[in-house]
């Protein structure tokens, strides 16, 4: 890919990325999901991002990412202290 290309691409991100935790717009508050349906036809959400925003930085599948939705309940984040941080 050219330079510039990438470039272009990785500003475009960052406008998303920015746009996305814009207060008027409240998706940052929300943690990232994705909904599955399991065999009995039931519905699964799972949580795999901290922030609905941070999926358009991270997961690097464009079909993944289509999949992400906002979790249906706000969860709570949960800050770590520098010594947990230090033993994981």
């Amino acid at each position: 890919m050219h330079f510039q290309s990438i470039k272009k691409m990785w500003l475009k991100l960052k406008r998303t990325y920015i746009e996305c935790f814009a207060p008027s717009n409240g998706d940052g508050d929300f943690h990232g999901c994705v909904t599955d349906v399991l065999q009995n036809g039931e519905k699964l959400t799972v949580p795999i991002y901290a922030s609905f925003c941070s999926g358009f930085c991270y997961e690097k599948d464009q079909r993944q990412l289509e999949r992400l939705e906002k979790c249906p309940i706000k969860g709570k984040k949960h800050e770590i202290t520098p010594e947990l941080a230090r033993s994981l």
